[in-house]
């Protein structure tokens, strides 16, 4: 009961207190305080998933469906004022919140790149390491991963060489991203002629 009290009363006396006296933490603490409100931060992004899930129309939902529009401001209100509080917590402490360092187009363009190595992993000769694949369904999968692939490219290609923001990366990309489709087609076609058994 007493450690409750002082708490309120330490946080009560340190909110009041002039921002010199205030960020009287060490490099450490002030560490631990930043990664702290980074994780809650991420931890409320994952609020935000669980929200956004039926808008996005995900082919495997998690989360059932079921909070009415009105909640769901409410939900976005309280999130929006967590945030609030964590910047207003770190500029209290002086420390600085960080710029980011990955561009979103760079990001996009990895997971596609995993996306594309878990589509060629339904290839039958991978697919063998789960057992026999009679040869109808080898074409089955072929196909399976020849469609897979070709949307993923195309999304890919777009991304890496019509969002950058340096005309000559475009260019220089969209030639490396070309040569990628072009082996990936004739991997698809060999795969489809029954080459990849």
């Amino acid at each position: 009961m007493f450690a409750v009290l002082y708490c309120r009363d330490d946080t009560s006396t340190l909110s009041s207190m002039p921002n010199q006296q205030a960020s009287s933490l060490n490099e450490f603490q002030k560490r631990r305080l930043r990664v702290s409100c980074e994780h809650i931060d991420k931890l409320l992004s994952s609020v935000e998933d669980v929200l956004n899930q039926s808008a996005s129309k995900s082919a495997f939902p998690k989360y059932q469906s079921g909070i009415p529009s009105a909640q769901r401001g409410t939900i976005e209100g309280y999130i929006s004022r967590i945030r609030a509080q964590l910047l207003r917590i770190l500029d209290g402490q002086d420390i600085a919140k960080g710029q980011p360092s990955i561009s979103a187009v760079h990001a996009i363009h990895v997971a596609l790149t995993f996306i594309e190595i878990s589509a060629e992993e339904l290839y039958p000769r991978y697919m063998r390491g789960y057992g026999d694949v009679p040869e109808a369904a080898e074409a089955d999968l072929n196909g399976i991963v020849g469609k897979l692939l070709g949307l993923v490219s195309k999304f890919d290609h777009y991304v890496v060489a019509e969002m950058g923001d340096n005309r000559k990366a475009q260019l220089q990309n969209r030639e490396i991203v070309d040569k990628e489709i072009a082996l990936l087609e004739t991997n698809s076609g060999a795969e489809a002629s029954g080459e990849e058994k």
